[in-house]
């Protein structure tokens, strides 16, 4: 009795496993298709590997110049910081790529655009610091104030020789 009711069972049960398992593989590759869409579609407007590059940057510096305030408020102002530096500072060397490849002089288009996302960048970070949760605001915009402008510079050159090259 025993035996014929595992050996009728034990296919079923295994069929049944195989397609469960069948249709997980299916919805994860869903999801992940899914995902990647929606990184795919952020990618026009957000540089990821500068973004990136930045917030980590920006976020350590940052929690470390509130660090005397405490474990929590520094975590607070890294990781506005962080975030911030990401999302906006993806976005804003999207745009500094776009004044730097539409202008017409070179000199003018490097200059022009890093003044204008340097100036955007730096208010932008003053003003998210300002909001409560930062013990030192203006401390923690200067960073941004300082490597800001360079960091522009350097990027809107190289995009602009890389573009004259094509």
């Amino acid at each position: 009795m025993k035996w014929t009711l595992v050996r009728h069972c034990v296919p079923h049960v295994i069929s049944s496993l195989r397609s469960r398992h069948e249709v997980d593989i299916k919805l994860l590759s869903l999801k992940i298709e899914r995902k990647m869409r929606i990184i795919r579609f952020f990618g026009q407007f957000i540089d990821y590997p500068t973004a990136i590059a930045g917030a980590v940057i920006m976020g350590v510096v940052v929690g470390m110049i509130n660090s005397d305030h405490g474990y929590w408020p520094a975590f607070t102002a890294a990781a506005k910081q962080a975030a911030y530096t990401f999302l906006f500072g993806g976005l804003l060397i999207k745009m500094l790529y776009s004044l730097v490849t539409n202008l017409h002089s070179t000199r003018f288009a490097v200059i022009v655009s890093t003044f204008t996302i340097s100036i955007l960048t730096i208010t932008l970070v003053y003003l998210l610091h300002s909001i409560k949760g930062t013990p030192k605001p203006f401390e923690s915009t200067l960073p941004t104030i300082f490597l800001a402008p360079p960091g522009f510079f350097a990027l809107a050159w190289k995009k602009r020789k890389k573009s004259a090259v094509k």
